[in-house]
C-alpha cells in the first residue's frame, strides 16, 4: 500500500499545484469565517487569488432552511395577501403565516437571493447577518471539501 501512496504524491507534484490539499481547503474555510479577503488567503497559501475564488465558487454548498419559505419572496415586506390557504377564519397575512408556504400557493411569489453572493467571497461563512438572513445560504464546509478532492489525494491523506 505505501507504493500507491508514493504514486499519488508523485502525481500531485507533477500537476504544478493544480489541486489544493485538504489542509489548504480547511484553511480557506477558517479564513472566510474570519472575514479574510481572497488576496490575504492566497498570500498565506502561496496561491493566486483567482485560484481561491474558483475553489470557493466551485465547491460552495447551498443550505436551505433557517427561515420559513416565503420570506425570501421579493414582495414579502409589502405583501398584504390573505387567504391563499383557503382558511376563511385566518387573520394572518400570507407572508407571515407559518402554516403554509407562499412559494407553493401564491401566483405572485418571486424568489430573491442575497446580492452579497454574487461578489466575493461568494459564501456566507463570515457574514455577520447570516443568522437573521431570510435567503438561502451558501457555505464552504470541510465535509464537502473532502468529497470534492480528487480520489487519489483523498487516499493519500487517509494513509
Amino acid at each position: 500500500m505505501p507504493a500507491r501512496e508514493g504514486a499519488c504524491v508523485q502525481q500531485e507534484k507533477n500537476t504544478k499545484n493544480k489541486h489544493l490539499t485538504y489542509d489548504e481547503r480547511r484553511y480557506i474555510e477558517d479564513a472566510l469565517t474570519s472575514r479574510m479577503n481572497f488576496r490575504e488567503i492566497a498570500t498565506s497559501l502561496g496561491k493566486d487569488p483567482s485560484t481561491i475564488s474558483k475553489e470557493i465558487r466551485k465547491h460552495r454548498t447551498k443550505r436551505t432552511g433557517g427561515m420559513r419559505t416565503g420570506t425570501d419572496c421579493a414582495y414579502s415586506a409589502e405583501c398584504r395577501k390573505q387567504h391563499i390557504c383557503f382558511r376563511p377564519n385566518c387573520d394572518y397575512y400570507c407572508a407571515t403565516c407559518s402554516r403554509y408556504r407562499c412559494d407553493k400557493r401564491c401566483g405572485d411569489y418571486k424568489q430573491t437571493a442575497c446580492g452579497k453572493l454574487e461578489k466575493p467571497p461568494y459564501v456566507c461563512n463570515g457574514c455577520e447577518r447570516k443568522q437573521y438572513c431570510r435567503f438561502n445560504k451558501y457555505y464552504i464546509v470541510r465535509n464537502m471539501l473532502m468529497i470534492h478532492m480528487p480520489q487519489c489525494l483523498v487516499k493519500a491523506e487517509k494513509v
